[in-house]
């Protein structure tokens, strides 16, 4: 896997790439093994290729080899909304 990793980080487009064990609000609500792998790409970067690109290919068979069911998104800060705020 690290090896994966390195490759990804070859790539000009991205920053960084972070792993994080995603816990439960509640026990009602409990998943387990769930992860969040968070790749970060420099501004104008396009998703798409670095996923359909052959280090996150491997990186993600990596994953399927864990007994993990991968699946990818994006989170675009341009696409977001503000559905409440808090003011002082």
């Amino acid at each position: 896997m690290r090896e994966e990793v390195g490759k990804l980080l070859t790539d000009g487009a991205v920053t960084q790439i972070e792993v994080t064990t995603l816990g439960s609000a509640s026990l009602r609500w409990g998943r387990q093994w769930d992860y969040l792998i968070a790749i970060d790409l420099r501004a104008g970067s396009d998703a798409g290729i670095l996923v359909d690109g052959a280090a996150c290919a491997a990186l993600l068979g990596d994953f399927r080899l864990l007994g993990m069911r991968p699946s990818v998104v994006v989170a675009d800060d341009e696409r977001s909304v503000v559905l409440a705020e808090r003011r002082a």
